[in-house]
């Protein structure tokens, strides 16, 4: 399932910072023009909103067992005085209806536009002053009187409407000049869908106080532009600013969401920006400037999304994981979040197989407090138990109940790993001297395994006592050679380069130097626990050379990369030359009671 919360998380974090840097940006670069930073608003506004569409998500690996889960209803283990609070449940109702207010308040605003709309009248004649603006603007509309509306509103696109209040007619022509002129513009313009597109951008983005200042701002800045392009036309700043007083001294609250001659907030600064110089921007400087924020808010939000990535459904294991069956889809709806199972290698090797049925008690959010195991194979258990433990149930009762899960582990045909070549023949030389028929019936079941690091070292384990070492020749398109003696030879040397891969498991076994996670204290205070995996790619001298996440919680993965990044392991020998080995690594977060 993908993990709604912490994408919430994500998405609120990476959404702040590209607002924030809308907001600053501007000031930074010094693009003062109205005209630019209407645009530049707009694009922050839509960019905020196509965040989950233009990144990608990360969906971790999911190596999983069959799964059958039975939930035993009618169980209390503890006593459950209150039910807690579910913030996985809560947060994002309580999004989806600050959501549906925004929208409800956004209606009502059309609504009341509507009834304003019916009630209107023509205004006729038309005023001399409407059918210059007209002319000088390129636009045209449907003038109507509108009883009771605080100051003139435009909206409609393909046939747009001018909404003014009874007292327009009496105004001086000057002021009836320059009110059709700005409300013409904006026709001009199709300001129109623009304020409605802004407004349904500002419903979903409501939990973002940033997103309400750049709302603001950007209807405080298309109204300046707006105030410029009039000045230009009529050449009469003085008559517009006194239509703007004028206006100012008769409006009232009103909730028309269309573009409105007057906004009581920003009257001052319009009234300033009129009488402004503003240098008027170069097509060059105007492409830099813009090239620079786009590429400063993209680098920026690259590394946002890095520290607090949005995760999608895990994806099915690859194939290289053979031997995990998948999980049956009528049982997995029963997991909120199910931890990876992965298979143990040594019970792969020695081809055990069976059901492990475990016992799990269930907190009230429905994680796991506690899990034992009833019955299964002894090579299992432990792998089992420690994904159980990790697993996140849907427990809509709200109380502490237990549940009985049993995890299948099968194993296909062919479980060998495909990057390995099999060792056809061990050859023990004559150094054994007496001891070479034990050695040799010891190591009899290795022919035809996989010459992985795994299995050479446990080769290597038998032998010693006796004072021997070993040795792997390889050919291409042949099976390998061990061979077993005083002084091995050594094989072919590996080629430069050469990489292989090693189960998680075995790689942990030769961890010579671990540097423990500091615990982010945010992720402390929520309580946020649990291992954060990577894909490592571990140098021939044993340092972490690079990392790749797979899963883990945006508040722990910084931490973990900190500390992953000082980890050093044994060297890993192929052939006895040393090589790059890819591996999965776990770094553990876990809070003590």
């Amino acid at each position: 399932m993908i993990p709604v919360f912490d994408n919430l998380i994500a998405f609120a974090v990476q959404s702040a910072v590209l607002l924030g840097l809308g907001l600053a940006l501007p000031w930074l670069l010094r693009m003062r023009h109205p005209r630019w930073k209407v645009v530049w608003y707009q694009f922050v506004l839509a960019a905020c909103l196509l965040l989950p569409v233009i990144e990608p998500w990360q969906r971790p690996v999911l190596r999983t067992v069959q799964v059958s889960t039975v939930l035993t209803d009618g169980v209390a283990v503890a006593d459950s005085t209150a039910a807690g609070v579910d913030w996985e449940a809560v947060v994002p109702a309580v999004l989806a209806a600050g959501m549906a207010f925004r929208l409800a308040w956004f209606g009502l605003g059309m609504a009341r536009l509507r009834r304003y709309r019916r009630s209107a009248s023509p205004l006729q004649p038309l005023p001399e002053a409407i059918a210059k603006a007209e002319e000088r603007t390129k636009a045209s509309a449907s003038w109507l009187i509108a009883p009771g509306i605080g100051g003139p509103v435009t909206f409609g696109f393909r046939s747009p409407v001018v909404l003014v209040p009874a007292g327009f007619a009496s105004l001086t022509a000057e002021s009836q000049t320059a009110i059709a002129t700005h409300e013409l513009i904006h026709v001009r313009r199709a300001d129109w869908p623009a304020a409605i597109a802004e407004e349904l951008a500002g419903a979903l983005l409501w939990f973002q106080p940033l997103a309400w200042v750049l709302q603001d701002r950007l209807r405080l800045t298309r109204e300046e532009l707006v105030d410029r392009e009039v000045v230009a036309i009529t050449a009469s700043p003085e008559s517009y600013v006194a239509a703007l007083l004028d206006s100012a001294r008769g409006a009232v609250p009103d909730l028309a969401p269309g573009p409105a001659f007057f906004i009581r907030r920003g009257l001052a600064r319009r009234v300033r920006s009129i009488y402004e110089e503003v240098p008027v921007m170069s097509a060059f400087r105007s492409t830099l400037a813009s090239t620079g924020a786009i590429a400063f808010a993209a680098a920026a939000l690259w590394v946002t999304a890095a520290k607090f990535p949005l995760i999608g459904a895990p994806q099915e294991a690859a194939q290289a994981d053979r031997g995990i069956a998948q999980v049956d889809p009528q049982t997995r709806s029963e997991l909120r979040y199910q931890h990876p199972v992965t298979y143990p290698m040594a019970a792969r090797r020695a081809h055990v197989e069976g059901d492990v049925t475990l016992e799990a008690t269930l907190n009230e959010d429905g994680t796991v407090a506690d899990a034992r195991v009833i019955s299964g194979p002894e090579p299992l258990r432990r792998a089992a138990l420690e994904s159980v433990l990790e697993w996140h149930f849907v427990n809509e009762s709200k109380t502490r109940r237990t549940v009985v899960t049993t995890l299948t582990f099968r194993l296909e045909a062919d479980t060998r790993p495909a990057s390995f070549t099999p060792i056809g023949k061990i050859d023990v030389g004559d150094d054994a001297g007496r001891a070479r028929e034990t050695i040799e019936a010891r190591l009899a079941p290795y022919i035809g395994q996989p010459a992985t690091p795994a299995i050479i070292h446990e080769i290597a384990g038998i032998v010693k006592p006796f004072g021997l070492s070993v040795g792997v020749a390889t050919r291409a398109g042949e099976a390998a050679i061990v061979r077993v003696g005083a002084a091995a030879a050594p094989g072919e040397p590996a080629a430069p380069g050469t990489r292989i891969r090693v189960g998680g498991n075995v790689q942990a076994a030769k961890l010579t130097t671990k540097v423990p996670p500091v615990y982010p204290p945010l992720a402390r205070t929520a309580r946020i626990q649990g291992a954060v995996r990577f894909n490592v790619v571990i140098a021939p001298d044993g340092a972490v050379r690079s990392m790749q996440l797979i899963h883990g919680h945006p508040l722990l993965v910084d931490a973990a990369q900190q500390a992953l990044a000082r980890w050093v392991y044994e060297p890993t020998l192929l052939n006895g030359n040393p090589v790059e080995v890819v591996t999965v690594v776990d770094v553990n977060f876990t809070l003590s009671e």
